[in-house]
C-alpha cells in the first residue's frame, strides 16, 4: 500500500508518479504518489480496518492509473531497498 498527497509548491516531492485532478475521482488537486514508506498489509488486517470504519473504500483506480503507479515503484528513487527485493 502507498499513499497519495498533494503536491505543494516549493515542497519537494517524488516526480515517480504525478496524478493529475480528475485521473481518479478521489483526486482533485496534483498529487503524487508517496512511495517512501509502503506498507504490505494481510486482507484481514484491511477488511477489520474497513468494517470498523477506520478505512473507507474508495473507487477502484482505472488500469491506466494502476500501470502508472506501479510503473513509478520502478522509478522512484525513495522506495525503499526492501520492497524493491521483493518486486525483483
Amino acid at each position: 500500500m502507498v499513499s497519495v498527497t498533494t503536491v505543494k509548491p516549493d515542497f519537494p516531492f517524488d516526480p515517480a508518479c504525478v496524478i493529475q485532478a480528475g485521473e481518479h475521482p478521489f483526486i482533485d488537486r496534483e498529487s503524487y504518489v508517496y512511495y517512501r514508506e509502503p506498507r504490505i498489509e494481510t486482507v484481514a488486517h484491511v477488511k477489520k480496518m474497513v468494517e470498523t470504519l477506520g478505512w473507507q473504500p474508495r473507487e477502484e483506480c482505472s488500469p491506466e492509473l494502476f500501470k502508472k503507479i506501479i510503473k513509478g515503484l520502478r522509478e522512484s528513487k525513495r522506495l525503499p531497498r526492501y520492497v524493491r527485493t521483493f518486486l525483483d
